[in-house]
């Protein structure tokens, strides 16, 4: 087996897995992101380049597949020079489907899952739409692209997997990319953890050993395309909660502007490669398909349990625990949260009207006043609302219409406002649109609500901010 980018981070988890089902493993390595110390003892190391030709490599190895994980995998890599990105991404994937073609050898390729679907209004399954918003997705699409065409032009049964946020041991915490290994990386020196944009952004976060365990069961099953996630998303501020919470920190973030091309919201339905078909080779050897891992309940990332993180010289290691990234468990925080402001809409139904009212009243502009009166106490309030840009609003989806909380969303940002969650309401039959604010910003809910042109139903009453991830309204789409 040939392992391409075997030194890197999930390709010496891949490796490994493979050595564990007593394969004879070559990694394939330029070692420009990846280093020899990742390459498991038993695997082979060669250093090459994937954009170079590999048949050569290819004649002496032989491979029954090659395992394609080299890649350039930096969003903002991308943006700044889609050229490179292409030549890693594509020409270096070109190069692998010639090499193993000529020994009839299955590719099985890394691809993205975020990067290629685009914004998510709910987990992606493989047939959503493709909508890339930065170079990265594209060139991943483009892979995937030439792997469908020599299935069809070679009768070839090639497999990509579209992956998730993958983290785990040997992930760099000194580059761009790998968020939980930067955080606790930060955590640990003591030093500032930057969170780009407000931190409400959503993620599909999964284990590298659940990644290595996708790739081998890839090997045995059908060709196609097929997701590798856990189906939960995690926003950064609640990946940072976990990060702090394992380090036994109480340090603050510090945020900073979004970046160019990166996503709001992304997760993955991984219901397809979980339902994966008998092996049409005749294997049995065993396995749970392409999907989600199936851990025990209560469990979720049993393996994370204090293995140290990559360190400076004279550092010391630091604990990673079950709790850094109990992700199936964050997402049950969402849908109490949804729970919460149904229950406060369907609590108080003979409220509405009154607070309704009560509310219009309060957004009719005061009576002009004479130039000798003092001004009013409601003068003082409004002199103090919050700018419309350091208004955060949560966006929830409750007429089932697809795309209608990311188009309303785009309409809330239109208007100067920040966007928070982008999600589901908790029922999807609202007669109408409604906003509701939490205490202490009646008139920033009041304007909201006019700029919208929709109902203010009334506070969120009992709700802290932290359950609502720092926004000031939420609003509802009714039909």
């Amino acid at each position: 087996m040939i392992v391409t980018g075997g030194a890197g981070f999930v390709g010496s988890h891949v490796a490994e897995a493979l050595l564990g089902r007593d394969h004879e493993v070559h990694a394939i390595d330029d070692l420009s992101t990846g280093r020899r110390e990742n390459v498991p003892q038993g695997a082979e190391l060669h250093v090459a380049d994937v954009r170079e030709p590999l048949d050569r490599l290819c004649d002496q190895i032989a491979p029954e597949a090659v395992l394609h994980l080299a890649a350039q995998i930096d969003v903002r890599v991308s943006v700044s020079d889609p050229i490179a990105d292409a030549t890693a991404n594509v020409i270096g994937t070109l190069r692998v489907l010639e090499a193993a073609r000529s020994h009839g050898a299955r590719v099985v390729l890394a691809s993205t899952g975020g990067a290629i679907y685009g914004e998510c209004d709910a987990p992606a399954t493989e047939d959503a739409p493709r909508r890339p918003l930065a170079p990265y997705g594209t060139s991943k699409l483009a892979a995937e692209e030439y792997l469908a065409t020599w299935n069809r032009l070679y009768d070839a049964r090639h497999v990509a997997l579209r992956l998730g946020n993958v983290f785990g041991p040997r992930q760099d915490p000194h580059g761009e990319a790998g968020v939980v290994a930067i955080f606790l990386s930060r955590l640990r020196d003591g030093e500032p953890a930057t969170i780009f944009g407000d931190g409400s952004q959503t993620r599909d976060y999964v284990y590298a050993g659940d990644v290595a365990r996708a790739f081998l069961a890839a090997l045995d099953g059908p060709s196609g395309t097929f997701n590798v996630g856990t189906g939960a998303e995690t926003s950064v501020l609640q990946l940072y909660d976990r990060c702090r919470a394992a380090a036994g920190s109480d340090a603050e973030p510090v945020f900073a502007a979004p970046r160019l091309g990166e996503l709001q919201r992304s997760f993955l339905d991984t219901s397809a490669g979980r339902r994966r078909p008998r092996s049409t080779t005749g294997s049995t050897r065993p396995g749970n398909g392409f999907g989600r891992s199936e851990r025990p309940a209560g469990e979720p990332v049993s393996a994370l349990v204090d293995f140290p993180l990559t360190r400076p010289p004279g550092g010391e290691p630091f604990p990673w625990r079950t709790a850094a990234l109990a992700a199936s468990a964050i997402a049950a925080v969402e849908l109490v949260l949804l729970v919460l402001v149904g229950g406060t809409l369907i609590a108080k139904p003979d409220a509405k009207a009154g607070r309704t009212k009560a509310a219009a009243a309060a957004a009719q502009p005061a009576p002009a006043q004479k130039p000798s009166a003092k001004p009013k106490p409601a003068a003082t309030a409004a002199a103090a609302m919050l700018p419309r840009r350091k208004v955060s609003v949560m966006v929830l989806n409750g007429n089932g219409r697809t795309g209608a909380a990311s188009a309303a969303a785009g309409r809330v940002k239109a208007r100067g406002y920040r966007i928070g969650i982008v999600g589901n309401a908790p029922s999807q039959d609202y007669p109408r649109s409604l906003v509701m604010y939490r205490k202490g910003f009646a008139p920033e809910g009041a304007r909201l609500a006019r700029d919208l042109r929709v109902t203010v139903v009334g506070p969120l009453d009992g709700m802290r901010p932290r359950q609502l991830k720092g926004a000031h309204a939420v609003l509802i789409l009714g039909g």
